[in-house]
Parts: structure tokens; C-alpha cells; sequence
């Protein structure tokens, strides 16, 4: 019997897209989520526009990689990956916030 590998098992489409995603096309610097349903929950929640606006207006409809999911208590200060916790961000405001909350931003208090 087969056994389907990690990517095979994730390659599902991702946010109501139509473009199948895996773990091994991720972009560099980008992190899959690996519960497809939760990051399509958080993105329909957040309406699949950027919630930070830090670099952007929040006003593209982001799909495929360009929606990615920002730790509003980083995973780095023992934020958990859950909806409560969980926002939709475009790729530039993600990577702007990076490991921080909003309040250590400069501008952002």
C-alpha cells in the first residue's frame, strides 16, 4: 500500500482558490500552515484582505501564497496558532511586523 507523502497530504486548495498549494512550493520565508480548514476559516473571517495595514491599504482581495496568516502574539512569545490569535496579512506586512506585536512598532502604540 502507498503511502502519501507530507506534500501530497497538504496539497489541497488553500482559501477558497482554485490553486492547489503544498509545503514544498512555499516561497522562501514563507511557513504553510498545516491546517488548511483553519487558514480558510481565518481567511474568510478577515474577508481575505491584510487586518495589519502596515504597508498597505488592506483593500486587495489576497489569494494563494500573497494571503498568509499573522500571529497577532508572535509564536515567538508563546502565541498559539489559533483563530483567536490568527489574522490575515498581505506578504510585506507580515514580513514588516515580523516576530513583534503592533505595540513594539515604531508609530504603533
Amino acid at each position: 500500500m502507498d503511502v502519501p507523502s507530507l506534500a501530497e497530504r497538504l496539497n489541497v486548495a488553500w482559501a477558497d482558490t482554485t490553486e492547489p498549494r503544498d509545503v514544498e512550493s512555499a516561497p522562501p520565508g514563507i511557513r504553510p500552515v498545516r491546517d488548511q480548514s483553519l487558514r480558510a476559516r481565518v481567511g474568510r473571517r478577515d474577508e481575505h484582505r491584510c487586518q495589519l495595514k502596515l504597508l498597505c491599504d488592506g483593500s486587495k482581495v489576497l489569494t494563494g501564497w500573497d494571503l498568509t496568516l499573522d500571529h497577532t502574539i508572535p509564536r515567538s512569545k508563546g502565541g498559539p496558532t489559533t483563530m483567536e490569535n490568527l489574522t490575515v496579512a498581505c506578504v510585506p506586512c507580515n514580513q514588516r511586523k515580523a516576530d513583534k506585536l503592533l505595540s513594539e512598532l515604531p508609530g504603533n502604540s
